[in-house]
């Protein structure tokens, strides 16, 4: 065995054991809020309490100012959650320190914050009894569906609203996200699944989140659907949405392809977007074909991540989570680099994942043109 498999392994079995260390029987633990207060002004200070208070509502909070970097290692090897505010971290530190249950939640300084209050919330949640049973659920609608040709996912861009005008009833069908907000087209397509896994547009303190959670509600209580998600956020929605329509999934944060869910049941985070993470993994968990409609990608005009579909989507919401989680728009798109985002989740990655699939029998069509190379090379004009 090499040196650097041995070392790997060594990495591996130390962070089992601070997860044990730290994680046993942690439900009861208070939340220490450790704030920097020499770094952000009052008003970032008071909302960054009240955020606090949004996802601990009912948690034993203690708030610690300091001054210095010094005085919060006082508290680091507390087993308690160490919620930390005003430290500009690597950000391979700040996911190390999750070992530790410390949680970087500042949205100036760290651009998965909105993650980090997840992570932390779910710290002191057992959520294997909850995967178990999600995993049964998906079982019970793999026996329930009959025998679809096809599995049909859909995303939010432009080509979306052209949806209403296709039969889609021979296929097993999953929507992404904020599809939910039309209900006609909803209804027209008849989704047999919904999914999310967005941290801050999904199941954050912001107005884009409350819109889409609001909807999704209303969706689930009207139709015989499941909403599929990353279990962390188990603990969140649990008190929002009937638990009877939720199935949460682990993540395998090392993983970038799985494509059967019921002999591997994770989602594949490596490479994060909606489509690699959910609908893909999802889709040919159910069926060997699959057909994609409404992923129009980038264009060369479009701002900000990619152009969506205006009737299924939230635009005074996303001006509310620029303000409200400014680091992740830098981070992931920024001013100088635009098409940073696009290019490592539907860039040369996404191809290798889609030829893998492939090469294992899947068969993959894009049903409309689009920006994205890997799906603009599986549509043919002549076969729509």
């Amino acid at each position: 065995m090499s040196k650097m498999k041995i070392f790997s392994q060594l990495i591996k079995a130390f962070k089992i054991a601070i997860k044990f260390f730290y994680r046993h029987g942690n439900s009861n633990k208070s939340i220490y809020l450790i704030i920097n207060r020499n770094v952000h002004s009052e008003n970032a200070l008071k909302d960054i309490i009240d955020r606090t208070y949004f996802f601990f509502k009912e948690k034993d909070l203690k708030i610690i100012y300091i001054n210095n970097t010094i005085k919060f290692l006082l508290y680091f090897f507390r087993k308690d959650i160490k919620l930390i505010f005003g430290f500009n971290l690597p950000i391979k530190v700040n996911s190390f320190l999750r070992n530790f249950l410390i949680f970087n939640i500042d949205p100036f300084l760290c651009h998965d914050d909105g993650w980090n209050w997840h992570y932390a919330l779910s710290s002191c949640f057992n959520l294997k009894r909850i995967e178990s049973q999600s995993f049964e659920k998906l079982q019970a609608i793999k026996l329930s569906i009959g025998n679809y040709k096809k599995s049909y996912l859909f995303g939010t861009g432009p080509s979306l609203e052209n949806a209403i005008n296709h039969d889609w009833s021979d296929g097993f069908k999953i929507v992404s996200n904020s599809i939910v907000k039309d209900k006609k087209l909803f209804e027209h397509i008849k989704p047999n699944l919904v999914v999310a896994c967005d941290a801050i547009y999904h199941f954050g303190q912001n107005l884009h989140s409350q819109l889409f959670l609001k909807d999704l509600n209303d969706r689930l209580n009207e139709a015989n659907l499941y909403f599929v998600f990353p279990s962390i956020y188990y603990p969140f929605v649990s008190n929002i949405l009937p638990v009877d329509k939720l199935i949460a999934i682990p993540i395998n944060n090392n993983s970038k392809i799985n494509k059967n869910l019921f002999t591997n049941f994770y989602l594949p985070t490596q490479i994060g977007n909606v489509f690699n993470v959910m609908l893909l993994p999802l889709g040919t968990t159910f069926n060997n074909k699959i057909e994609l409609f409404g992923f129009d990608g980038r264009s060369p005009n479009d701002t900000g991540f990619w152009k969506n579909s205006k009737a299924q989507s939230y635009e005074d919401g996303v001006i509310d989570l620029k303000l409200k989680h400014p680091c992740f728009f830098k981070t992931l798109v920024p001013i100088e680099n635009p098409t940073k985002y696009t290019n490592n989740v539907h860039g040369e990655e996404l191809e290798k994942i889609l030829l893998k699939l492939e090469d294992n029998g899947i068969n993959i069509k894009m049903l409309h043109k689009s920006w994205t190379p890997s799906f603009s090379k599986r549509f043919n004009e002549k076969s729509k």
